[in-house]
């Protein structure tokens, strides 16, 4: 049986899934600290971490909410430090993910990564940031397969949805690139760059 959660208002850390898992975020806001991470190489922890997770759904009418800004780390956004910046939702190797109904904004930098993670549904999910936001692209999936984002609605400061296949080395190693997504219904607006890229 599935575990539920619900997350209270201003959480400081980041938050790791388990597989069977349930997340409710509420109306309140989830929070993180811009000075309070954990390191997944080579990034950051996102804010909400998946890792070989399976049979997990977020979900909820709350706000999930990076706290960024040009006096934390949008402030020199290409300059490392110890990581890189940290995404909002990452999930890495994940299969059978549903994120459904909530809000992320204020993204230190890509909103939603999925990375080489396999059945994955994105519906009625809103993500927002300033126009001048420094690489905050809405969703990216990297070397992804059966993707459905439905219903979403983007307005961010970089490419509202950017499909990959690795970022350089990564892609040069392993050669594998997303399929079988499935785009309809979504509001884009106001992107910096792209409303939808496809690129490596």
């Amino acid at each position: 049986e599935p575990l539920f959660y619900d997350i209270s208002p201003y959480t400081l850390i980041p938050y790791f899934l388990v597989s069977a898992h349930k997340l409710s975020i509420k109306r309140q806001f989830l929070a993180l600290s811009p000075t309070i991470s954990v390191i997944v190489r080579p990034f950051l922890s996102g804010i909400i971490t998946g890792i070989g997770v399976k049979d997990v759904t977020i979900y909820g009418e709350g706000t999930i909410d990076g706290n960024a800004s040009w006096d934390n780390w949008w402030f020199e956004a290409k300059k490392i430090r110890i990581a890189a910046r940290p995404r909002m939702i990452f999930l890495n190797r994940c299969e059978d993910v549903r994120v459904v109904g909530i809000t992320v904004q204020n993204s230190p930098s890509w909103n939603i990564h999925p990375y080489f993670s396999n059945r994955l549904q994105f519906i009625k999910v809103t993500v927002l940031g300033p126009k001048d936001s420094p690489n905050t692209d809405g969703l990216n999936p990297e070397s992804c397969d059966d993707v459905e984002i439905t219903g979403c609605l983007f307005s961010v400061g970089d490419d509202c949805i950017a499909v990959k296949s690795g970022k350089i080395s990564v892609g040069a190693k392993y050669k594998v690139p997303s399929s079988n997504l499935r785009i309809r219904q979504c509001c884009m607006r106001d992107a910096k760059s792209r409303l939808l890229r496809v690129a490596s």
